[in-house]
């Protein structure tokens, strides 16, 4: 088995290039996530300028980046007028892969439509997406996630199933999957198995509030935690991941502490990858 450790600094924007490397450095992580959206160090309306300095100034201070964040969904990349342009960018970045945004149902998040329909569509765009990746040494990811169209392995699965997974594929995802979607973790990592590569390492926990005993959510809500403090079984995760040699990227998500400052957030985040990388270093 072969992991980097990756954070995606979706609470970060605010630091500079210097002080994202120094988290990424502070929390023992091999890297960082390139985010590609707007209000961050690279903006999807001018990324040709700002991806090559982002990288390059990461890459200045010690961090390689090779897997970015995107904000477009599988049809959204597709109709980009530059796309083969777009794509030979991210390679001279030294970005391999590229996570693109999850496909909604009914056109909204958390909504619900015409779900065979838009699972039909979705499987189009992949067969296409893969043709792309065939040309260009990139490969797409997709992850699933709680209230889209796409929110389970075995969902995923359906749509990859055909497609090479070194141009198209899966990331799993444990908080995601606490909210929707929770399959067996040996089961799903056997099921997707080479397509799998890459995993979210967040979590949470059900809290309930007395208070709203009579709503007919009987007062539970879901907060994101810490990995160690959250419900998900990471033992399992990683023995899941070692049955199918997993090869690819673990993706910190520190989203319990949204606005947090770097000081306050490394030893945290510290905490989380300490936990983490003692179960990968404990014999199976």
């Amino acid at each position: 088995m072969r992991t980097q450790l990756s954070l995606f600094p979706k609470s970060l924007a605010a630091l500079s290039v210097p002080a994202l490397a120094g988290l990424v450095r502070a929390s023992g992580l091999d890297t960082c996530n390139a985010v590609l959206r707007k209000g961050y160090w690279t903006d999807p309306d001018r990324f040709a300028h700002d991806l090559p300095e982002f990288t390059s100034a990461m890459r200045g201070e010690g961090v390689e980046i090779t897997f970015t964040e995107t904000d477009w969904d599988p049809a959204q990349l597709l109709a980009l007028p530059n796309v083969e342009e777009t794509l030979e960018l991210f390679h001279g970045c030294g970005i391999r892969d590229i996570r693109l945004r999850q496909t909604n149902s009914g056109g909204k998040f958390g909504g619900v439509g015409d779900v065979r329909r838009e699972l039909s569509e979705l499987a189009r765009a992949f067969t296409k997406l893969s043709a792309l990746a065939e040309r260009h040494p990139v490969r797409f990811i997709y992850q699933v996630h709680h209230k889209t169209l796409v929110s389970s392995p075995s969902a995923l699965w359906t749509l990859l199933r055909d497609l090479p997974p070194t141009q198209v594929g899966a990331m799993l995802d444990a908080g995601n999957q606490a909210i929707e979607g929770f399959e067996d973790w040996l089961k799903s990592a056997r099921l997707l198995s080479s397509h799998l590569v890459a995993f979210g390492v967040k979590d949470l926990a059900y809290t309930r509030d007395p208070a709203q005993a009579s709503a007919d959510t009987k007062g539970w809500r879901t907060e994101f935690r810490p990995i160690n403090e959250g419900v998900t079984n990471w033992r399992q995760v990683v023995a899941a991941l070692r049955d199918i040699d997993f090869h690819g990227t673990l993706v910190f998500m520190p989203f319990y502490r949204e606005g947090a400052t770097a000081p306050s957030l490394a030893p945290v985040l510290q905490r989380e990858v300490s936990y983490l990388r003692a179960m990968l270093a404990a014999p199976s």
